[in-house]
Parts: C-alpha cells; sequence; structure tokens
C-alpha cells in the first residue's frame, strides 16, 4: 500500500530518511522539531538502505521488513533443528509464527519490531 498505515511507519520513515540526509539518528531531545526514536538503531538502518535502494516511500523499507519475517522464521526453524534434531517441527513452529495474526499485519508493514 502506496500510504501510511500505522503512525509509527512515519517515524521509522522519517528516521531512515535522517541517516540518508547524513543527519543523526538521534536528535538532540531539547531541538525543535520533538522528535523520539524509541528503538534501536538496526530497524532505522534497515529502512535508511531501502530508502537509498528505491527512494523514498514505503515500498522499499516494506519490503526488508517482510525479507526480516521471512528471516525470523528460518532462524526459529533452525533452532529448532539444532536444539531438537527435527527440521519438520521447525518447519511447523516458523509456519505458525508466521501466521500470527498480529506477525501476518505486521509483515506488511513497515515496523522494527521483527
Amino acid at each position: 500500500m502506496p500510504f501510511e498505515i500505522d503512525y509509527e511507519e512515519g517515524n521509522i520513515l522519517n528516521s531512515g530518511l535522517r541517516i540518508v540526509q547524513g543527519k543523526t539518528l538521534y536528535p538532540a531531545p531539547g531541538s525543535f522539531p520533538y522528535i523520539l526514536n524509541p528503538y534501536g538503531p538496526v530497524g532505522y538502518l534497515v529502512s535508511a538502505l531501502g530508502i537509498k535502494i528505491f527512494g523514498l516511500g514505503l515500498f522499499g523499507p516494506r519490503l526488508f521488513i517482510l525479507f526480516a519475517g521471512i528471516a525470523v522464521g528460518v532462524l526459529i526453524a533452525a533452532l529448532t533443528k539444532l536444539l531438537g534434531g527435527r527440521w519438520d517441527a521447525g518447519a511447523l513452529l516458523a509456519l505458525s509464527y508466521l501466521c500470527l495474526p498480529l506477525v501476518s499485519y505486521w509483515l506488511r508493514l513497515l515496523r522494527v519490531d521483527l
């Protein structure tokens, strides 16, 4: 979707744009405009990479977040295989994770939670 759906998407996109423009990721707390970036830098850096590659918009950063969610599913499967010795159980857990209502909703949004 080409428009903002979730409030936090605008903040994350703004932070990615700040990085692309060479500004600091975490602005001084006493300066105007008052911007609060409560998350760690990885999500913001991924957003900046999406903006550099695809231009200013939500498509590129959202695509990278989708890939991050799929990577989390692969990590769940790999850890289950490593700790339990079964790929089928890991694949079922990964698929169950990706089918959770909140996760499946957030996979298509620009969020740093994944």
